[in-house]
């Protein structure tokens, strides 16, 4: 497996131990702090294969699928990726309910999720030009960080 860094952890517990206030945590800068730990933690998890240390639970994420700007929409995805690879990587033992919700959870979210997250152009990759990936354009950045986690 890869190596484990994990810096990015270390300055967030002042984030956590901050504020129990959910009110004051909406727009603040501990919110923004802990969505980008959190896409830190995911992709650190991702290479390390490892269950997250830092829970997302801590964001205060709107977890439903109900209407809401992008931004939530892109967390929402984003959180889920991170449940989904502490599902995989954590020495727990593995239900097929668990593994049910997390798969439910995602195709409800694919359903529902807003048209902005669908790619604005798309073109399959093109060996004989040296372009060996496909390119996909998004609206905006929180579309496409929300495509690589889905």
């Amino acid at each position: 497996m890869g190596k484990d860094f994990a810096g990015h952890i270390i300055g967030i517990r002042f984030f956590l131990d901050a504020s129990n206030d959910a009110q004051s945590f909406r727009g603040s800068m501990r919110q923004a702090a802990l969505r980008l730990a959190l896409r830190q933690e995911t992709l650190a998890c991702f290479v390390a294969q490892r269950p997250l240390r830092f829970l997302s639970d801590f964001c205060a994420l709107d977890r439903s699928l109900e209407n809401a700007e992008d931004e939530v929409w892109a967390f929402r995805i984003i959180a889920h990726c991170a449940d989904s690879l502490t599902y995989c990587f954590s020495h727990e033992t593995k239900t097929f309910i668990q593994w049910k919700r997390l798969s439910e959870y995602c195709d409800q979210w694919m359903e529902r999720k807003p048209k902005s997250f669908n790619p604005i152009f798309t073109r399959p990759a093109r060996a004989e030009y040296d372009e060996y990936f496909a390119s996909i354009w998004y609206l905006g950045p929180c579309h496409g960080k929300s495509s690589i986690a889905h």
